[in-house]
């Protein structure tokens, strides 16, 4: 299944888990509008986001920051109608930027013969990242990936509590009790 950013925020919204605003604009003048609230409620800075069902938007050009809403409709008018991988760009999100501290892409990977779960982060870019609670302070390559652990190894409870001692809370958890697996959605506190 393949899902827009923004169609993606409806439905976790629809799930009762916080997402932050965000408005889907089809013009430039409705970038403005969204963009105008935004300020007004007092972001520092928004993301335009090209809607496109394939990946590399940022580095098309298809997302940019804006700190002003001239730049937000500037910026929308660049985006929409751009040609993204052979996608002509129809809409734009909207949102509030966010503070980006690190940037991780996550995997789960499925080891059948182990009848397992591994989990492993890449990293996006080159990043020195700190975890405060653990003591613990990494630098990492663009590209780097790291194997987190296996689901094997957790009783049932483990999971939660590393987590929460890592500053996490969890704010839903889906089950599959026949294989069994459970995906869970964390929030850092």
């Amino acid at each position: 299944m393949k899902l827009q950013e923004a169609d993606a925020k409806t439905l976790l919204v629809a799930q009762g888990l916080p997402v932050p605003d965000w408005a889907v604009a089809h013009t430039a003048l409705e970038a403005r509008l969204a963009a105008e609230r935004l300020f007004t409620i007092g972001v520092a800075a928004v993301v335009i986001k090209a809607q496109v069902l394939v990946g590399g938007r940022g580095k098309a050009g298809g997302v940019k920051l804006a700190r002003s809403v001239d730049e937000a409709e500037a910026i929308s008018t660049a985006i929409l109608g751009m040609d993204i991988k052979g996608m002509t760009v129809r809409k734009v999100l909207v949102a509030a930027a966010a503070d980006i501290a690190a940037e991780f892409y996550l995997s789960a990977v499925l080891d059948r013969a182990e009848r397992r779960i591994e989990m492993h982060l890449r990293a996006r870019r080159a990043q020195t990242v700190t975890i405060a609670k653990a003591d613990l302070t990494v630098t990492l390559r663009e590209g780097e990936t790291i194997w987190t652990e296996s689901s094997h190894k957790y009783a049932q409870d483990e999971p939660f509590q590393l987590a929460e001692e890592a500053g996490f809370r969890a704010v839903a958890q889906w089950i599959d009790r026949e294989w069994p697996f459970a995906e869970t959605l964390w929030i850092a506190e």
